[in-house]
């Protein structure tokens, strides 16, 4: 161990029992840590990365089984005693969780929380407590940290509860810190905000920093060094440089390469890893990624290679030899088809007009008007058939709204809904459930969505069975023709939804949404809750049955990258209002919305040398209250070319020529112009 290192694992092994056996999470990860060093761990969801992070303070359930060393500044963290590790826990090694709202306690305001933890590690008063809460707070960019101090979790946004969760781990100066996933739950623009701080301030307090993310795309900027993780093991590890230039291990070849870049030219078909993750029930034999790899030889499936030095400081557990692969070769764009290419040139299947959705809020009170939040305030949008339409925006701009009240899931308040020359928004319940065949949903969260006591067959069989869709002798057939046009094989059919893996669990919600034959789809988030690799796959299966099918889609995300991929139109939505409209080429060649300008320019790239090159400048401050949007323009107070009328007159939508439409003054050449002079 060198003089500067910190954390020290050597050979780390973490065993579950289950009522099936010995399920294996950890199978031998060795790695070190140094003084302000920033290590990233990434891997797809099961691959042990998280369960690597929660060792390095005993944090793993009582029935995990742990093996191996752990030395923290030369001390056996394995063999400490609990009063030990309470010195060591958060005053020593501080953990960041994905999860802020489950992390911090519901019923104890913020304040009482940051004071805990100086109080109990550092012995100070209530009085010293709570002036350097106040002190932390404002270092992660909480503006009016002393009001802050007052509220509870549940008031503060997902960003803001991060950042406190930030601050928390930052108040005893720990020398390292362990960010679990820190900003999977975020928007792009929070993400940008918490990454620039997480960079920030390992550079000022030169704390060690191991990130845990399934992203490489996130770490690209942040990471001097990368392991990547796969089955429990950890198949290749170097410089950040290194590793993305030149990866070694045929798994974060194809990582890298099933990533969207909006630096570079569009794909038709995006690369994928197909298959999953080996049963972690199972012994090792062989290679655990050779049944995935495209560089498969017959010793890869009796002899597991061990991690080898590669190229300098850089090792990978792999038998081929990669050194002449790159990933521009094995993610080279795929032309687009003529099929893809015109599909969106049929006539219109969706037409919104002013479309409003109101929720009343608060008690009514006689005389007084009912406060209401405007979740969607007057939305219009055409949808081409065999088009793509994608909404974006950040978390409570409306645009899931607006997808649910499409589909007459929420009742608008207000407005037109046409679809195929039908009124949606005005039709009785029997019009409306002899229409539903035809609109369809996918929905963000395939668990939650999916009923755990139904089989999957059941599941996908359900819609055939309510609008008589099939007859009885020929239910069976159409669901195993519809898991095989998702590409499940049709053994799945009797299992349940926790039986399943994340991206298979979206297959089956896709089926069940072609089970009628729709022609309209709504995709909410779809690939949100899914690793880069099983998202690439799902993307590519949503293209694909647009083509066969002729779909016409509505693809809700906050990941822009992802849009470019998928629609033919975007629409950027703001605070229940549509703030730029074009098609994909022309938006993200030439946004002309602040908004949309800002969202661009924080979308990480997976290049960790165009993400050290740039400082972003993320969006100032949150989304404001919907309930009272302000005055105006409703992007002017987190506007950077914000000017006086922008806070007395809300901007039209004004139509810049070809389809493209922007709500900002700013867009019409002549006042920008006078603005400039």
């Amino acid at each position: 161990m060198s003089p500067g290192t910190l954390l020290t694992v050597d050979d780390l092994r973490i065993t579950f029992p289950t009522s099936q056996g010995p399920l294996y999470a950890v199978r031998g990860v060795s790695f070190a840590l140094e003084q302000g060093e920033t290590l990233a761990i990434v891997g797809e969801s099961g691959c042990g990365k998280s369960a690597s992070a929660l060792s390095l303070t005993r944090l793993l359930p009582p029935t995990a089984r742990v093996s191996g060393s752990i030395r923290f500044l030369g001390e056996d963290v394995l063999g400490m005693t609990d009063q030990e590790l309470r010195e060591i826990r958060g005053r020593q090694i501080a953990m960041v969780f994905q999860d802020p709202m489950s992390s911090l306690n519901p019923v104890r305001t913020i304040g009482v929380q940051m004071e805990e933890m100086l109080r109990v590690h550092l012995n100070m008063s209530r009085r010293q407590a709570r002036a350097r809460s106040v002190e932390l707070l404002a270092s992660v960019g909480i503006p009016s940290p002393a009001r802050q101090m007052t509220v509870y979790p549940h008031q503060l946004s997902g960003g803001m509860r991060q950042r406190v969760m930030i601050a928390m781990a930052l108040s005893c100066e720990p020398k390292v810190v362990v960010a679990d996933e820190p900003t999977t739950a975020l928007d792009v623009s929070i993400q940008a905000q918490i990454l620039e701080l997480l960079r920030r301030i390992t550079e000022v307090s030169k704390t060690s920093l191991l990130m845990v993310s399934h992203d490489l795309s996130v770490v690209a900027g942040l990471a001097d060094r990368i392991a990547v993780m796969y089955a429990g093991e950890i198949v290749e590890s170097g410089p950040t440089t290194r590793v993305f230039d030149h990866p070694r291990h045929p798994y974060t070849l194809g990582l890298l390469a099933c990533i969207p870049r909006l630096d570079g030219p569009r794909t038709e078909t995006l690369r994928s890893i197909e298959g999953g993750l080996p049963d972690p029930l199972a012994r090792k034999s062989g290679c655990p990624f050779a049944p995935r790899c495209a560089f498969v030889m017959e010793r890869c499936l009796v002899d597991p290679p061990a991690l080898e030095e590669k190229a300098l400081a850089q090792v990978a557990a792999c038998w081929a030899d990669l050194s002449e692969v790159t990933v521009a070769e094995v993610a080279a764009p795929v032309a687009v088809s003529p099929s893809a290419a015109s599909r969106a040139n049929g006539h219109v299947l969706l037409s919104v007009a002013d479309l409003k959705v109101h929720f009343p809020i608060g008690t009514a009170i006689p005389f007084r008007p009912r406060p209401v939040l405007r979740a969607v305030d007057g939305v219009s949008v055409d949808v081409p058939r065999g088009g793509t339409l994608g909404i974006v925006g950040e978390s409570g701009c409306g645009k899931t709204t607006t997808g649910r009240a499409v589909l007459r899931l929420v009742e608008p308040t207000s407005g037109q809904i046409r679809f195929d020359g039908h009124d949606v928004a005005h039709i009785g319940p029997d019009e409306l459930k002899a229409l539903r065949p035809r609109m369809q949903m996918v929905f963000q969260d395939p668990y939650s969505s999916l009923n755990p006591r139904l089989t999957v067959a059941d599941a996908i069989g359900e819609p055939l069975v309510v609008h008589h869709a099939s007859q009885r002798g020929a239910l069976r057939p159409r669901i195993l023709e519809l898991l095989e046009m998702v590409g499940l094989p049709a053994r799945l059919a009797s299992r349940f939804p926790h039986q399943l893996s994340g991206g298979q669990r979206q297959r089956v919600g896709i089926a069940r949404a072609l089970a009628l034959r729709p022609s309209l789809i709504v995709a909410d988030e779809p690939t949100s809750a899914l690793d880069v690799s099983v998202r690439a796959q799902i993307l590519n299966l949503m293209r694909r049955l647009q083509d066969e099918h002729h779909l016409t889609y509505v693809f809700i995300s906050h990941d822009l990258s992802i849009v470019r991929h998928m629609s033919t139109k975007v629409a950027v939505m703001y605070l229940g209002k549509i703030v730029e409209i074009a098609d994909r080429d022309t938006l993200y060649s030439n946004p002309q919305h602040p908004y949309t300008q800002a969202l661009l320019a924080v979308v990480p790239v997976p290049d960790p040398q165009i993400e050290r090159g740039r400082r972003r400048a993320p969006i100032r401050g949150d989304v404001p209250n919907p309930a009272n949007p302000p005055r105006g323009c409703r992007f002017n107070t987190r506007c950077p070319h914000a000017f006086d009328r922008c806070f007395q007159e809300e901007p039209e939508l004004a139509d810049l020529g070809r389809g493209h439409r922007a709500a900002c003054f700013l867009a019409k050449p002549e006042v920008a112009k006078d603005q400039l002079q």
